[in-house]
C-alpha cells in the first residue's frame, strides 16, 4: 500500500487468471456489462464491504423488537 501525493492510501493491483477462475471472472465480466477489468474489481470489493457492513448492523440490530427497549 503506498500514498498518493494528496497523502490518501493506493493499493495497485496486478493478477493473472487462469483456467476456472480466469473463465469465472471474464463471465461476471460479461453479464455486468463491465468493459475494464479494474472496474469489475472495484464493484466486487464495493459489494462485499457492503455486505459486511449489512451483516454488521444486522448483528446490532435487536431480532425482537421489545429488546432494547428499557
Amino acid at each position: 500500500m503506498t500514498e498518493t501525493e494528496n497523502n490518501q492510501e493506493k493499493v495497485t493491483i496486478r493478477i493473472d487468471l487462469e483456467g476456472d477462475l480466469a473463465k469465472q471472472f471474464l463471465n461476471l465480466k460479461k453479464s455486468r456489462g463491465v468493459l475494464a477489468s479494474s472496474e469489475l474489481i472495484r464493484m466486487l470489493i464495493v459489494e462485499e464491504w457492503n455486505r459486511r457492513v449489512e451483516i454488521l448492523s444486522n448483528l446490532r440490530t435487536p431480532t425482537n423488537p421489545k429488546e432494547g427497549i428499557q
